[in-house]
């Protein structure tokens, strides 16, 4: 016996597979619902545009990132964690090491290694169909000017120390808004079974 809960319904079968994504989505996904709509007269700027400036940017920048995040890796790949002749540093000194070392997130407004790395950028964002040297376009919604990310970040104010514990869940620091709250920072336990190393430290903005 079929059940006609087995039966695709005709409202179903009616909907695109984008249509259908949509209708299931949780409510903080509805901004995108509108892509589609454009989509069908091939009007993407308009899709694009359809989406809030800030939710868009996210996007953006999300790809910006991830070219970063590769880009990062084939560096260290190709050169270690050393400076070498190519590299952009965030200073213009004689002599700096491989913390002063950036790396650029795709614009038009940036600079690019002029090492091995400089062809690795346009390999990559080619397979997206990006050329990193041709970042420019006459809308903004797509247009940015890139910017620069140190490869890594040097820690300023290290501290440490051994916590002794024995509940395995326990929280083994706090937060800035624990503190706000009154909550005490957490103590050693004499005797305890485990011991764990505490590390606090501050890192720049960039």
């Amino acid at each position: 016996m079929v059940s006609s809960s087995s039966i695709p319904q005709k409202r179903d079968l009616e909907l695109s597979p984008e249509e259908a994504s949509l209708s299931t989505s949780p409510k903080q996904v509805k901004d995108e619902e509108n892509g589609p709509k454009y989509e069908e007269c091939q009007n993407y700027l308009g899709a694009l545009e359809a989406i809030p400036r800030n939710l868009r940017l996210m996007y953006l920048h999300s790809y910006q990132s991830f070219v970063w995040n590769n880009m990062a890796t084939k560096r260290l790949k190709l050169y270690h964690p050393t400076p070498v002749i190519g590299d952009l540093t965030s200073e213009q000194a004689a002599q700096y090491t491989f913390a002063d070392v950036v790396l650029p997130l795709p614009g038009y407004d940036v600079e690019y290694p002029t090492h091995a790395l400089r062809s690795s950028y346009t390999t990559f964002m080619a397979q997206h169909n990006v050329d990193p040297f041709s970042m420019h376009r006459k809308h903004n919604t797509a247009s940015l000017p890139g910017s620069y990310r140190k490869i890594i970040c040097k820690p300023r104010d290290v501290a440490w120390k051994l916590l002794r514990y024995t509940d395995p869940e326990c929280d083994l620091a706090i937060t800035d808004l624990d503190r706000l709250q009154g909550r005490k920072e957490v103590e050693t336990v004499e005797g305890g079974a485990r011991v764990a190393v505490v590390v606090e430290f501050t890192l720049g903005s960039e």
